[in-house]
C-alpha cells in the first residue's frame, strides 16, 4: 500500500487549536496510507529549531517569519496531499494562503472539519477549494490513495 507524504496545516496559536492539532496528529500517525515520518508538519520543522512556544517573541522576528514562510512553501511543494485541520471557532487566515498555494500547484487537498454539523459559516474560498471534506474522526482510516471529490454542505460567507 502506498504511503503519502502530507503537508499538515493547522492552527496552533491557542490551547484549543493545539488540542485539535494533537488529536489530528495522533489519528494521522495511525493511518496506513500516510508516511508520517516523511510528512511535513510546520511546528515539527521550525527554522533553526526555534520553538515559538518557548519563545513567542519569534512571532515578530523577521528572520524567523521569512524562513518559516519559505520552509512551509517547500513542505507544500514536496507533499503528495495537503491536509487542512480546521477549527471553525478560530479561523486562521494562514490556512487560506496554504490552501490556495497547494491548489495552484495541483496538490490534492483534504479539508478536515470537526464534525459534519459545522455551526458557523466557512469562508467561501475555504469552502469551495478543497477536493474533499472529512471529519476529524476519519483521519486514522481515510484512504489518502483514493481521494474522490466531495464538497462542503454547510453555509458560507
Amino acid at each position: 500500500m502506498r504511503k503519502n507524504k502530507l503537508y499538515v496545516a493547522c492552527s496552533w496559536f491557542t490551547p484549543e487549536q493545539k488540542r485539535i492539532m494533537h488529536e489530528g496528529y495522533g489519528l494521522l500517525e495511525k493511518n496506513p496510507t500516510v508516511d508520517w515520518e516523511g510528512s511535513y508538519r510546520p511546528l515539527d520543522h521550525q527554522y533553526k529549531g526555534w520553538n515559538t512556544d518557548n519563545h513567542p517573541e519569534l512571532l515578530s522576528n523577521r528572520e524567523w517569519e521569512i524562513a518559516t514562510y519559505n520552509n512551509d512553501l517547500l513542505g507544500i511543494r514536496r507533499c503528495d496531499v495537503a491536509v487542512f485541520i480546521y477549527n471553525e471557532e478560530e479561523e486562521d487566515p494562514g490556512q487560506g494562503f496554504e490552501l490556495g498555494y497547494a491548489k495552484a500547484l495541483g496538490k490534492q487537498c483534504v479539508f478536515v472539519i470537526r464534525s459534519k454539523d459545522v455551526k458557523k459559516p466557512i469562508n467561501l474560498m475555504l469552502a469551495v477549494s478543497p477536493d474533499r471534506f472529512i471529519t476529524l474522526d476519519q483521519l486514522d482510516t481515510f484512504d489518502f490513495n483514493d481521494i474522490e471529490f466531495d464538497y462542503f454542505l454547510g453555509r458560507v460567507y
